[in-house]
C-alpha cells in the first residue's frame, strides 16, 4: 500500500465533508432562541426610549422654574348694569390680602446670584437694596442646585411700598423677577 493510501476500514471511520440535514426539532428549538432574542432586544429598547423621555421631561421642567405668583386676593364677579337688561361681568377684588406683609420673593438669573456675582458687583446691588429700604436678603432654599439658590427673601421696613420696590428692582440685570411672598393654604 502506497502511503498517504487509506485502507477499506480507514475510509469507513472518516467522516463525510457532507454534514446532516438539522431534524424539526433542532429548527424549531434555533428558532426559539433567536425568538427570545428578539423579544429581549426590543424590550430593551423600549425601556431605553421612556428612559430618554423621562430624563428629557424631567430636564425640561427643572432647567428654569418661573415665579408664577399665587393669587394674593380672591376675585368675585359682580353684575353692571350699562343700559340695557343684561349684566357685564367685572372683577372686583377683595380688600384682603394673602401674603406676608413687607417682604419680596426675588428670582436671580441663572448663574447671577449674589453667590456668582464679583464683589464689585455686589456692592452695587447691596447699595441699591439698601436704598430702596432693604433691611435682610436670605436664600428662601439652602440647596446647591442651581435653579433652587436663585430665590431670596427681601425684608423690607414696616410699611414699605413694595409695589414701587417691585419695578425698581425689576430694573436690575441680575434679577429675573420679584413678587410678594404669598401665603399658601393647602387642603389637608
Amino acid at each position: 500500500m502506497i502511503e498517504g493510501e487509506l485502507n477499506s476500514e480507514e475510509q469507513q471511520n472518516v467522516p463525510s465533508p457532507v454534514t446532516e440535514e438539522p431534524t424539526v426539532p433542532q429548527v424549531k428549538n434555533y428558532l426559539s432562541k433567536k425568538r427570545i432574542l428578539f423579544y429581549c432586544l426590543l424590550l430593551l429598547l423600549v425601556f431605553i426610549f421612556i428612559m430618554y423621555v423621562l430624563i428629557r421631561e424631567s430636564k425640561t421642567k427643572s432647567v428654569n422654574p418661573k415665579i408664577f405668583p399665587t393669587p394674593s386676593v380672591s376675585q368675585t364677579i359682580s353684575p353692571t348694569l350699562s343700559g340695557s337688561n343684561h349684566t357685564n361681568p367685572t372683577i372686583v377684588a377683595s380688600p384682603t390680602a394673602a401674603f406676608v406683609p413687607d417682604q419680596l420673593i426675588v428670582q436671580y438669573k441663572l448663574n447671577q446670584t449674589p453667590e456668582d456675582l464679583t464683589s464689585a458687583r455686589k456692592a452695587e446691588i447691596d447699595k441699591i437694596l439698601s436704598q430702596v429700604g432693604v433691611i435682610s436678603e436670605e436664600k428662601v432654599y439652602n440647596s446647591e442646585d442651581s435653579s433652587l439658590r436663585r430665590y431670596y427673601v427681601l425684608k423690607f421696613k414696616k410699611g414699605t411700598d413694595l409695589t414701587r420696590i417691585k419695578n425698581i428692582l425689576k430694573t436690575i440685570p441680575e434679577i429675573e423677577n420679584a413678587e410678594q411672598n404669598n401665603i399658601v393654604n393647602t387642603n389637608n
